[in-house]
């Protein structure tokens, strides 16, 4: 597609996939799912605006994106690999599981501060480069 067109939107087909193929590899979702990340990804970071940004699509993709995770959590607990969602389902604290309400809000925080950051720093280097 790049070498097609000789140009590329830097943002849209570089910066923004870059943190959602890191981020589903490193909570253990399936390199077909990536895409949907980074749909779940901008989608859900509005909320992070506080209650007025709290939109029903807003609200529809954490839920599509807390049951993603919710399976990957059950399937992690029956069969770890070596991911982060294997580690948080079978971490404690003081002996105590962690719950999975604690996991599953941990990994919205990974997806929209990992894709925010992830982002950020790949268009400051892009603009560098130019």
């Amino acid at each position: 597609m790049l070498e097609e067109r000789g140009e590329a939107e830097i943002v849209y087909e570089l910066a923004a996939p870059l943190p959602a193929m890191m981020i589903g590899d490193l909570l253990g979702f399936p390199r077909e799912r990536w895409p949907q990340l980074m749909d779940w990804s901008e989608r859900t970071i509005l909320g992070g605006g506080g209650p007025r940004y709290a939109t029903e699509d807003v609200m529809n993709a954490a839920g599509e994106f807390f049951a993603a995770c919710s399976e990957l959590y059950e399937e992690r607990r029956a069969c770890p690999v070596h991911d982060i969602m294997s580690v948080w389902t079978h971490a404690t604290i003081d002996g105590v599981p962690l719950d999975a309400g604690t996991v599953l809000s941990d990994c919205l925080l990974v997806l929209d501060g990992g894709a925010e950051l992830g982002v950020s720093a790949t268009q400051g280097v892009a603009v560098e480069l130019l």
